[in-house]
């Protein structure tokens, strides 16, 4: 008599704690509130605006972005083992900030996120790099077939090109997820040092 070999399976990816949408949902309306009534995270940023619109608009959508990933509490989600990219370091790192870090941390990220936008928008408009420039959302293959019904999977963003992408591809990718991150970051940090949510003026102090 034959033994019918069993598939072997790998252990199934943790699932993130179910947030509590009703929360997230009453903190994405307060965020969305304090924009202006002239920029609308959800369409499409048209190329036609003034430079300075198009940075403010790029910025805000990103933020918003960045927020929804992290349920709109940065300092307080926790990302799934299984995803070790730069937004999950970044997010163990902001809680370890202090209150009175705060204000320098903006300066920071600040300066990262001007320094990364005259490169990111020529990435952007370069037909060649613009897919690489912007995240694609995963989640792990096997919590996609079988991860639970009843509730949203964990799609996560990640910049990655192929191991043999050119490296203007390799630039557009890492300054691309820079900027995202930033965005996100630093407009946080000025809802948490009194500051207007889409003040972007350097403030030495």
């Amino acid at each position: 008599m034959g033994i019918t070999p069993t598939k072997t399976r790998t252990k199934k990816p943790e699932v993130p704690a179910e947030p509590d949408f009703r929360t997230v949902d009453k903190l994405r309306r307060a965020w969305i509130a304090q924009l202006p009534t002239s920029l609308d995270t959800d369409t499409w940023i048209p190329d036609t605006l003034p430079e300075n619109q198009i940075f403010l608009a790029h910025v805000a959508g990103y933020a918003r972005q960045f927020m929804e990933w992290t349920h709109f509490r940065p300092d307080l989600w926790q990302a799934p083992s299984w995803y070790p990219e730069r937004l999950a370091r970044m997010t163990t790192w902001l809680a370890t900030q202090t209150k009175t870090d705060l204000p320098q941390r903006r300066e920071d990220a600040l300066q990262i996120l001007l320094t990364a936008w005259p490169k990111h928008l020529a990435h952007l408009r370069d037909a060649q790099l613009i897919y690489d420039s912007i995240p694609s959302l995963y989640t792990p293959e096997d919590l996609a077939e079988f991860g639970p019904l009843d509730v949203p999977l964990p799609y996560l963003p990640h910049w990655r090109v192929p191991d043999d992408a050119s490296d203007d591809r390799r630039e557009a990718a890492r300054v691309g997820e820079e900027f995202t991150l930033y965005a996100g970051l630093t407009t946080w940090l000025n809802t948490q040092i009194g500051l207007p949510l889409l003040d972007l003026t350097p403030n030495p102090f």
